[in-house]
């Protein structure tokens, strides 16, 4: 697991019967991104980061279905916000600084 992580939120998908699954730690990066970690194969990966203004701790997170993950967090006004990682196939790099991807707010007014 990389360093300086700052308490992200886990995540089990994919789980099966034989014990297999993927596990999403969502924010926790100073860089916003998030890490997937793939128990089968052993390896680390880097997701997409959460959308700009969310914190990288101190959220809650949903697994739908083993389709998408939502984020639940406060801001500063204390306004429920919800981002949202699609999970048919979200870009995994193998380096933070490669991934430009970013989860997306749910009813964000534009």
């Amino acid at each position: 697991m990389p360093n300086r992580l700052m308490r992200p939120t886990p995540v089990i998908v994919n789980k099966s019967f034989n014990g297999n699954c993927d596990i999403y730690f969502i924010g926790g990066d100073e860089t916003r991104c998030s890490l997937k970690y793939d128990t089968k194969a052993k390896t680390w990966g880097w997701l997409p980061k959460l959308p700009p203004g969310h914190p990288i701790s101190c959220s809650v997170c949903v697994n739908y279905r083993d389709k998408a993950i939502f984020t639940f967090t406060l801001d500063g006004k204390l306004n429920i916000k919800a981002a949202v990682l699609d999970l048919k196939n979200p870009r995994v790099v193998n380096n933070k600084n490669d991934q430009t991807e970013e989860m997306l707010w749910c009813f964000e007014r534009k």
